[in-house]
């Protein structure tokens, strides 16, 4: 055997997010809805986010639709219309309200072990909200999920892959990312094993303070508040907790950064350069940033709106290389499209029927 060592060549290079929505203003009535499994249904954390946002005097309600221990595929297979218990599957959900916010989460431990299964789920999602949803330019939440229990080992470095995972898949999609697993490993850097075993009731599931404490932070991300201004908690966590839970997840919040920061109005770009071998290189010195209109572009590729609503462009380019990227800047659609009357008979049924599918 005899190796030779190579000099790679730039092959390619894509501009990431290539097609990013960017909603800056709140608007007065905040609806989510969350497509989710146990991480979020164990204890609630749905309601804990109502009675958070209602004491601190905002008008918001989230709806969440739960397949306990499932992916997001399988909420896609539920197909369009009334699922198998009566209820409206997720898609349909989706096609019957002007979502503000739309939360994805994702099984407990498959952003890790299979991040191209991960990757096809949000963009599924995202392609299916962005071309449905009444509200096209909802504002698409992915919660970081975060290692098991028990598994002390390989805790850290589970976290970091799932850290890396989500954030590339943020890169690429545009999703805005609640880091509530970066709190996770935190609270085991101060604590260690020990310090973090009330957070888990078995070896993956929150118990009622680690809930409220991924509530918090659903909470600050959506309304650009430090979560230790919070001043209620459920009667099951106790003032201490409450208060620890409050500072995690400020912590955790204040220390990382977005692809897409919706309340800050930036998006962080990245020119995603190949070799001839199709790995990822560092991108060219020489390439250089520009922006069409509605705001600036920094020296970190950072592009800040300035307010004006429309659809931008992004370039990155040097003597080679050209590619770009879509920026639309928006404001929330909070009414869901009236559709007119219909008069059906007999010989219109079929009509009638995809018209039900529809959801209206």
């Amino acid at each position: 055997v005899v190796l030779t060592k190579l000099n790679t060549v730039v092959q390619s290079v894509t501009l990431m997010p290539a097609d990013v929505t960017l909603v800056p203003q709140l608007p007065e009535k905040v609806k989510v809805l969350s497509l989710n499994n146990s991480l979020i249904h164990y204890n609630d954390q749905a309601a804990m986010f109502n009675d958070i946002a209602a004491a601190m005097g905002k008008d918001a309600h989230w709806t969440k639709h739960t397949m306990l221990g499932k992916p997001l595929s399988t909420h896609w297979e539920e197909g369009d219309g009334l699922g198998g218990d009566g209820l409206p599957s997720a898609k349909m959900l989706i096609r019957t309200e002007a979502w503000s916010h739309i939360i994805l989460q994702e099984q407990s431990g498959l952003p890790r072990t299979d991040i191209e299964a991960f990757r096809r789920n949000v963009k599924q999602w995202v392609s299916y909200i962005r071309e449905y949803c009444p509200n096209p330019n909802a504002i698409i939440i992915v919660p970081m999920n975060w290692a098991y229990s028990g598994d002390w080992a390989n805790f850290t470095d589970y976290n970091n892959k799932f850290y890396a995972n989500y954030m590339d898949v943020a890169r690429e999609t545009g999703v805005t990312i609640c880091p509530v697993g970066v709190a996770y490993q935190m609270v085991y850097n101060d604590k260690g094993a020990d310090g973090i075993a009330p957070w888990f009731q078995d070896d993956r599931h929150p118990t009622d303070m680690s809930t409220y404490m991924a509530a918090c932070m659903e909470y600050g991300l959506i309304f650009g508040e430090n979560p230790v201004t919070i001043t209620y908690h459920p009667e099951s966590v106790s003032d201490a907790d409450a208060t620890e839970m409050r500072a995690y997840a400020s912590k955790a919040l204040s220390g990382f950064t977005n692809i897409v920061d919706h309340t800050a109005a930036t998006i962080r770009f990245t020119a995603v350069t190949l070799d001839q071998f199709g790995m990822e290189i560092d991108a060219p010195d020489d390439i250089v940033f520009t922006v069409s209109d509605g705001g600036t572009i920094d020296d970190n590729h950072v592009f800040t709106s300035n307010g004006t609503e429309g659809v931008f462009g992004v370039t990155a380019q040097n003597n080679q290389f050209e590619t770009k990227a879509t920026v639309k800047v928006a404001h929330a659609e909070t009414e869901v499209p009236v559709y007119p009357a219909i008069e059906l008979n007999a010989d219109k049924l079929s009509a009638e029927q995809d018209f039900d599918m529809m959801g209206t």
